[in-house]
């Protein structure tokens, strides 16, 4: 399910109807969102499973995965047709690995390093991190390794280049030593699957390689520094001095950085896939066979399998959800501040309405008793000056044909001198109804002043279905979005309850 609150480069002072392709795939239908910068967007197809540890399907033995840091959300999975789910780190949140050997092969030793990752932000200044496995304490000489977001591509002002960016320190201050960049662009809101492989002929002498969605992006060698005898890279040690190492030997996180960075972190905000780190070399073949597999929903052994054949050390899926209230997570730019949470008596994940995908999800609601609902906190970003343009965008399914104005989404102050923000309000299916209230989507916006509303519109819609399919206007395939743009001052948003089902 897809609800979105954007604001875009220009406003359009009216309400338009947008019917998605039946050949469109739910993972392009986010990063299309995505790429427009939304302040929020909420996918509406959150777990309902609770646990805080993550289960290693690898070969370590007391190796223990658990989140630490904020809470860990999920959400729909990188393998096509799969109904398995990933990690979403909200730029609050982290799941860690205490130092463990299965981990920290010594530099002489080659190493896999396996995720896949989901970018929701093309922030890139501080270096977003999505996973760290660095020791990192102020003064110390730095050890282990560390994922960066870099730009999307090279559109993007800046000097920091673009892709992912892997890079490897070597016992000697702060320097790195094996330091590569992807240069392969990333688009926000697609899954990319990232490989990195560390190959020591000797501790002077070792390669690194980094694959970006099956194929190889770049290598480089190490050949012993200045004077031939310096290591490209140093593995994280145990027993550390505990007077400078006060957080502990550095921990391998994901969604930030680790234990040893104290409160200056990186966080990362956006999604994590199937981590696996093995104590081998994968091959080109194996890597090319892993992202094949991942991308070709008529599969014939499971993604996990053929990983688990490969015998990694660890292997996270990442699907445990945080034990909490049922949250809505907000994947636009005001993040985690933009959760909405639901009520006891939503449901969910309900059918989605993107028609591809294998893994898009929405929630249902009633209208019993008032008590289902989803509500979305007051943020400016959900509400700016009347003087500037929004966007409201969602997709429905109206299930009962109840008149006199059911309202699926209200974001509208009622009290003091007078009602502001907007409303959206269900009408009559079509125009065999009473002419009373009009038929369609009807979008009414407030102004200050008592009651009155500055401005009410109908939708170009002209019918709704009442049961079973999404609705589009022009080839009745299954489905409906519902878009409204123009200029608001509101409170905070519901989605109220009405016999309908959202993205």
């Amino acid at each position: 399910m897809k609800h979105l609150i954007r604001t875009p480069i220009w406003g359009i002072a009216a309400a338009c109807l947008a019917a998605l392709p039946s050949s469109a795939m739910a993972s392009d239908y986010a990063k299309s969102i995505l790429a427009d910068g939304p302040a929020a967007y909420y996918r509406l197809s959150d777990s309902t499973v609770r646990g805080t540890n993550h289960l290693n399907s690898g070969v370590a033995t007391g190796v223990t995965a658990f989140q630490n840091l904020g809470r860990v959300h999920t959400m729909p999975g990188a393998i096509l047709g799969d109904s398995g789910r990933a990690a979403f780190f909200d730029f609050t949140s982290r799941t860690e690995i205490p130092w463990n050997a299965a981990v920290n092969p010594k530099n002489d030793k080659p190493f896999t390093i396996e995720a896949w990752f989901y970018p929701t932000s093309d922030q890139t200044g501080n270096g977003q991190c999505p996973i760290n496995n660095r020791y990192a304490y102020s003064g110390v000489d730095r050890q282990g390794w560390v994922f960066f977001q870099r730009k999307p591509n090279a559109d993007y002002a800046g000097g920091e280049g673009v892709g992912w960016n892997f890079r490897m320190f070597r016992g000697a201050g702060s320097s790195s030593g094996l330091d590569i960049l992807s240069g392969v662009p990333y688009v926000l809101g697609k899954w990319t699957h990232v490989v990195v492989v560390y190959d020591p002929k000797n501790v002077v002498d070792a390669t690194v390689t980094m694959y970006i969605d099956g194929k190889e992006a770049v290598t480089k060698a190490w050949t012993g520094g200045t004077d031939g005898t310096q290591p490209g890279y140093a593995a994280n040690t145990s027993g550390n001095d505990p007077a400078v190492a006060t957080f502990g030997d550095a921990a391998l996180a994901i969604g930030n950085y680790n234990n040893t960075a104290g409160t200056s972190l990186n966080p990362y905000f956006g999604g994590v896939d199937e981590f696996a780190f093995y104590q081998t070399k994968l091959s080109a073949e194996q890597i090319l066979g892993h992202y094949q597999n991942a991308t070709n929903a008529n599969r014939t052994v499971s993604y996990s399998s053929l990983i688990q054949a490969d015998k990694p050390a660890v292997y996270l899926h990442l699907d445990e959800e945080a034990p909490g209230p049922d949250i809505a997570v907000n994947f636009g730019e005001t993040r985690a501040i933009g959760h909405g949470s639901h009520t006891s008596e939503v449901r969910h994940p309900a059918p989605g309405a993107i028609s591809a995908g294998g893994n898009d999800g929405s929630v249902a609601y009633h209208n019993r008793n008032g008590k289902s609902t989803t509500t979305l906190p007051w943020t400016a970003g959900n509400n700016p000056g009347a003087d500037k343009p929004l966007s409201v965008e969602f997709w429905a399914r109206p299930m009962r044909d109840q008149q006199g104005g059911q309202c699926p989404v209200n974001n509208r102050f009622v009290g003091g001198s007078g009602r502001t923000g907007w409303v959206i309000f269900q009408r009559n299916p079509n125009a065999t109804y009473p002419a009373s209230e009009g038929h369609g989507w009807n979008f009414r916006m407030f102004r200050g002043a008592g009651g009155a509303a500055r401005m009410s519109i109908p939708t170009l819609i002209t019918a709704l279905v009442n049961g079973s399919t999404w609705l589009s206007p022009g080839n009745r395939s299954p489905t409906t979005a519902i878009r409204a743009a123009t200029a608001t001052t509101s409170g905070r948003v519901s989605l109220r309850p009405t016999s309908m089902v959202w993205l």
